[in-house]
């Protein structure tokens, strides 16, 4: 039985990927159809279109009543963008970073900073706690791009387009939901928390469209790409995969399992904000650095179990 529920969880997660790949790049035809800049809707897409996963995980968990599925797959992969992908980023080439977008990668981790303290003297979340932090997410897109520009409208294949981009959601939907069921099957048999399950396994799988895009973006030169889409899915899974369970069921934050989980957040959080303030660059070491306090991460996390 065991078994049966990994292997249902790992092709939920592969098919959560595939599936919120489709509806980045469906998304943004469709968008330039209907004469939207591609830049201003490619940082759209970039901010939310990867973080789908996340925010469809956290909906559906909490539809089927289970809260510490939302808490521990946002901790989790806030945790695993900050210390895991940052490190990998990190370990592949040294990054020297200019003062202008210092300033913005540190004022963005230090938003998600003061967003995610919000919700933890919160403790639990509700209806208000959800709009506000909709609220926060909204006041984070208004600050960091550009007014919308049009441009000439690109000529798509309109039916297809629309066709794939509302199937690949529904896909979406579905893996989703038996990833949920997965997890609180395995937690059952384990007799773990199903928090833990969560942070271990469907925070990495959700993370992963980060990873991709980070590491194409570094394939083609765009290292900045990579940086900024991995700390500002910490601003997105903080306000849209709290803000929209919190809209339908309370959601309790500060458990006592989930200690350990935020401080090591906090404890990132802080770390880069001080690399990228005064040093002004990402080293090997840095990336080292990062991925030991993941391992350290994974380990206390192991031994509660």
């Amino acid at each position: 039985m065991l078994a049966e529920l990994v292997l249902l969880l790992v092709i939920s997660l592969v098919i959560l990927f595939l599936s919120g790949d489709r509806v980045v790049e469906r998304g943004k035809k469709l968008a330039l159809y209907l004469g939207v800049s591609s830049f201003t809707f490619g940082l759209l897409v970039v901010a939310i279109g990867t973080s789908l996963p996340e925010i469809v995980v956290s909906l559906f968990s909490v539809l089927q009543g289970y809260p510490e599925i939302v808490v521990g797959d946002v901790l989790g992969s806030n945790i695993a963008d900050l210390l895991l992908l940052v490190g990998i980023y990190s370990l592949l080439a040294t990054w020297r970073i200019d003062d202008e977008f210092s300033a913005l990668l540190a004022a963005t981790a230090s938003f998600a900073g003061i967003v995610f303290v919000y919700t933890l003297l919160r403790g639990t979340l509700t209806l208000i706690d959800g709009l506000i932090l909709i609220a926060f997410f909204l006041l984070f897109v208004r600050t960091r791009l550009p007014l919308i520009e049009m441009e000439e409208k690109a000529e798509i294949n309109l039916g297809e387009d629309v066709a794939v981009f509302l199937l690949s959601l529904i896909a979406l939907g579905v893996s989703a939901y038996t990833a949920v069921n997965a997890i609180v099957g395995i937690a059952h048999i384990l007799n773990v928390s199903p928090f833990i399950v969560a942070v271990l396994t469907l925070a990495i799988g959700t993370s992963l469209p980060e990873l991709a895009v980070g590491l194409n973006a570094i394939k083609r030169g765009e290292p900045h790409l990579a940086l900024g889409d991995a700390i500002g899915s910490l601003v997105v899974n903080s306000t849209l995969g709290f803000g929209i369970p919190a809209l339908l069921l309370p959601v309790p934050v500060l458990l006592w399992e989930e200690r350990f989980t935020i401080f090591m957040l906090l404890l990132g959080i802080f770390l880069f904000i001080y690399v990228v303030s005064r040093h002004r660059r990402l080293t090997r070491r840095t990336g080292a650095i990062l991925l030991l306090l993941y391992l350290v991460f994974l380990a206390g996390i192991l031994s509660s179990i």
